[in-house]
């Protein structure tokens, strides 16, 4: 199996059919429309500074601001990362929300939450990157400060290597959009970084 299928059918497998405990996904919430079409989200846990429509049981949703603002009435991220270290395998941020992040922290709070081999995956899209994203535009974006941090590795795939792939091609098919389409339509680069 080629390199580039691995990372994305890992990437995949996390945004299509997340069922662990161990899964945080930053920048989305449960109840929100557009993941509803994505499967097997019920246990993964989900963290935004937004609650606005939050059922009334959401054991699953922390309200928390990544930059420690407590934008919206949310708590801290920082003590959120403190309470919770090595709890978590996999680490998805949203399709959009890395550029959101400006407390330099906030990584290593990421680094913190994940146990060891533990796998953070960032889309960088092309507001930062150009069009389509390229693997040299998400290096300048985030992937130096995860060196930084001291992630094992970090692979970086273009938007045009996961598309030409047609490996990827055949995963997203009848998806039905959701999260994953709307990720897709911005023409990301993805990170992978293991710790």
């Amino acid at each position: 199996m080629k390199n580039i299928f691995k990372a994305i059918a890992m990437f995949m497998v996390s945004y299509t059919t997340i069922t662990a405990a161990d899964t945080l996904v930053i920048g989305c919430r449960p109840w929100d429309e557009n993941i509803q079409t994505v499967n097997g989200l019920s246990q993964a846990h989900f963290v935004d500074f937004r609650a606005d429509g939050a059922p009334v049981e959401a054991p699953n949703f922390h309200h928390l601001d990544l930059n420690d603002a407590e934008t919206f009435s949310a708590g801290k991220f920082s003590e959120f990362a403190a309470q919770a270290t090595e709890q978590y395998k996999t680490i998805i941020i949203d399709w959009i929300t890395y550029q959101h992040i400006s407390r330099d922290k906030t990584w290593r709070d990421f680094f913190n939450l994940l146990g060891e081999g533990g796998k953070l995956i960032v889309p960088i899209t092309l507001f930062y990157c150009g069009k389509p994203a390229s693997e040299e535009g998400a290096r300048t974006v985030v992937s130096h400060k995860l060196e930084e941090i001291g992630f094992k590795s970090i692979e970086i795939f273009s938007h045009d290597a996961i598309i030409d792939d047609k490996d990827f091609a055949l995963l997203t098919q009848d998806r039905g959009g959701g999260m994953l389409g709307a990720m897709l339509s911005f023409k990301p680069a993805i990170i992978i970084a293991s710790k």
